[in-house]
């Protein structure tokens, strides 16, 4: 990727009587100059704006016209090319995947299809062989990446596992904030206060006065969660946060999951899961995984048909959509399917 250039560049004309004359021509270089940038590397979007502060259509006749034309070419979030893991054979094989700012993807896959191993290299836990990845413009073996770590919460049963049983809740978000599992050494009032405010965001408000250990498993979720908001992140990875919960604690976390990720200015959702049912809408876009190598990446609506979904699991399957969703029904048994 060619990264010569800035991510953000604006470029102001200011127009009178006179200048107005050539404003049509300045403003064709200036497209033709960040088109061409664009084609060079076509995986980073381009937003153009050109607001008129006066409320009225440009004219290059008006005397005084000032135009502000802005456009900005806008770092991933995520962007792996080519990635390769090989343990003994290779778990992930020639991965290229880019999550853009404003998307929320869902990782689908069936056991052993490479998931988990592609979170561990997201979450710098493992090494690729080969290939390369960026997060937040940063480029993995290249570029210091503790600022990274911190822009990236993780929700796993693999973290509440870690935590003290006796831990207070409010101790739980702080130590997010300081990186810390186990909290240990004095928290700041303005920290507890935050801590206290995020609680009531997750929807946890009741629990401010409780330890670790009293919490039932869809509220540790929700808990984790508000320990990675502490941080303030970009990127929000959640490792099938629904295992182990009842059917209704799990439409319960559904529902709160949905409302956290329409927030305004809600961090970037990567939700890894074996179940479609869990793809709630603001979920954009889905990467499917299968054997270790890309089966579909894209728009959900793109990815999420029968055909896809079949090979990915490996049975004769039917998606339909209700009013809380989807829903995967198998059609036969996985000798039906002939694969």
């Amino acid at each position: 990727m060619m990264h010569a250039f800035p991510c953000s560049i604006n470029v102001t004309i200011h127009t009178n009587l006179i200048q107005g004359l050539i404003f049509a021509s300045l403003y064709s270089m200036v497209n033709f100059f960040f088109t061409s940038i664009h084609q060079i590397n076509s995986t980073l979007p381009v937003k153009v704006t050109c607001p008129d502060p006066s409320g009225t259509f440009f004219s290059p006749w008006y005397p005084g016209c000032l135009a502000h034309w802005s456009m900005s070419i806008i770092e991933p979030i995520l962007e792996i090319k080519d990635l390769t893991v090989v343990r003994g054979k290779p778990l992930l094989d020639r991965i290229s995947w880019t999550v853009n700012a404003g998307e929320n993807w869902a990782v689908l896959g069936a056991n052993g299809s490479g998931k988990s191993t592609l979170l561990n290299v997201v979450n710098a836990f493992m090494g690729p062989a080969s290939g390369s990845m960026r997060i937040l413009g940063k480029q993995y073996g290249h570029d210091s990446w503790d600022s990274v770590k911190l822009s990236i919460g993780f929700v796993s049963g693999t973290v509440h596992n870690l935590i003290d049983d006796g831990e207070p809740v409010v101790w739980a978000l702080v130590g997010g904030k300081r990186a810390m599992i186990n909290f240990w050494g004095e928290a700041a009032e303005e920290e507890l206060e935050e801590a206290r405010q995020i609680l009531r965001q997750v929807e946890c408000g009741h629990l401010l006065e409780a330890r670790w250990c009293q919490l039932s498993q869809g509220e540790k979720q929700k808990v984790l969660i508000g320990r990675a908001l502490m941080a303030r992140i970009r990127l929000l990875i959640l490792d099938e946060p629904c295992a182990g919960l009842d059917p209704v604690a799990r439409e319960n976390f559904l529902g709160f999951l949905e409302r956290s990720a329409a927030r305004e200015k809600a961090p970037t959702h990567i939700l890894v899961t074996h179940h479609v049912e869990e793809v709630t809408p603001s979920f954009t876009h889905v990467l499917i995984l299968s054997q270790g190598r890309i089966l579909a990446a894209g728009p959900k609506a793109e990815v999420l048909t029968n055909e896809i979904l079949g090979q990915a699991f490996n049975a004769p399957l039917e998606l339909r959509q209700t009013d809380r969703g989807y829903r995967l029904d198998i059609m036969g048994s996985p000798r039906d399917f002939g694969i």
